[in-house]
């Protein structure tokens, strides 16, 4: 029996590949919480703990993107379940999706209408797939009328 061969560790294994998540999410466990400013709280809290930066370093970015100054107290306001009154804007939060690049607190608004948010890159294989429906829909109305036509002239 011929030895097998060392694998290379850099070497990827094709079977643990996994697919590119299109909609990224938080783990429902995660944010699980009474109320929907609540659940944003636990998903900004969630983001910011991972993002890699400093509560400062978000505040900093977020006012960069604004153009306007915003305070890491204001942040932990954001974030801060107790104060109820405290709830990010839309503006704000874009603003921390830019500066955390995690886009997950806004699907988690988002979910209980059935909406998410993708990449624009994205966009043209949706469209593919769109396009791909509407022509299976389309082959199966043909194949019916088909399948009438024929059996039509059978009759006559």
């Amino acid at each position: 029996m011929p030895r097998r061969r060392p694998t290379d560790p850099a070497q990827m294994d094709l079977l643990a590949w996994q697919p590119e998540k299109v909609v990224r999410r938080f783990a429902a466990e995660m944010i699980r919480a009474a109320s929907q400013a609540a659940r944003l709280c636990r998903g900004l809290k969630v983001s910011l703990k991972e993002c890699g930066m400093t509560r400062a370093q978000v505040a900093e970015r977020m006012g960069a993107y604004l153009g306007e100054p915003v305070s890491e107290d204001v942040l932990n306001a954001y974030v801060g379940e107790a104060k109820a009154k405290h709830i990010i804007n839309a503006v704000r939060l874009v603003a921390f999706i830019a500066a955390t690049g995690d886009h997950r607190p806004l699907n988690a608004l988002l979910d209980d209408l059935g909406l998410v948010v993708v990449e624009k890159r994205y966009l043209p294989w949706i469209e593919v797939g769109i396009l791909r429906e509407k022509r299976e829909r389309i082959d199966r109305d043909i194949d019916f009328a088909r399948r009438r036509a024929t059996q039509g002239m059978l009759h006559d």
